[in-house]
């Protein structure tokens, strides 16, 4: 069944509820926004039910980590949200780096994409966040705990200690092989053997 809805908008901003009507969700094949006036429409947003305000890193991240209340809550967060946002596939230009521009445009990358995305969301969370260039992979840190801690978004993996509670950074999988041949992703071990941030 097709339907359509059409809503003139002459205020800055306005909430309005679209009727659909029967009892299934409604698949949404499109949103067309026209300027039908004579003023600048400048920069129009979308959101739904409080969601998907991706118009910045800042809103992305406070979308991401809203209810959390710790830096671990959140560094969990953003790595869950970017996991189930993206497919592995490199984007052509430098631009896909960002994360509005990744997830509203493109909506795939490696792991270079991906670890960028996360230092961003995680800095605009107020989570210390770094990239690591290890040999052959890119993968992301996150600080919590006075400690670094690896969340690699693109392998869509962590790495317990030996303690089977306690995350481990870059470093401490790097000095212990073990950590990384006991996970799902230890194809990547040999890249953690590399001490330098490549």
């Amino acid at each position: 069944m097709s339907s359509e809805y059409c809503q003139t908008i002459e205020v800055p901003e306005v909430a309005y509820t679209v009727p659909v009507g029967g009892s299934r969700d409604p698949v949404n094949e499109a949103i067309i926004i026209e300027n039908i006036g004579t003023a600048d429409v400048v920069n129009p947003r979308v959101t739904v039910n409080g969601l998907y305000d991706w118009s910045s890193t800042e809103r992305m991240a406070a979308e991401i980590t809203r209810g959390c209340t710790t830096d671990e809550e959140k560094a969990f967060a953003i790595w869950r949200w970017v996991r189930g946002k993206r497919f592995q596939r490199s984007a052509s230009d430098r631009s896909s780096l960002h994360p509005v521009r990744l997830f509203n445009v493109y909506g795939y990358g490696i792991c270079g994409h991906t670890a960028a995305a996360m230092k961003a969301l995680g800095l605009a969370a107020g989570v210390p966040t770094r990239v690591h260039e290890i040999w052959g992979h890119t993968i992301s840190e996150f600080f919590w705990d006075d400690a670094w801690h690896v969340l690699d978004g693109n392998g869509q993996v962590f790495y317990p200690k030996r303690d089977n509670r306690t995350l481990a950074s870059v470093d401490e999988v790097g000095d212990d092989p073990w950590i990384s041949e006991r996970s799902t992703l230890a194809r990547f071990t040999y890249a953690y053997q590399s001490k330098e941030d490549n």
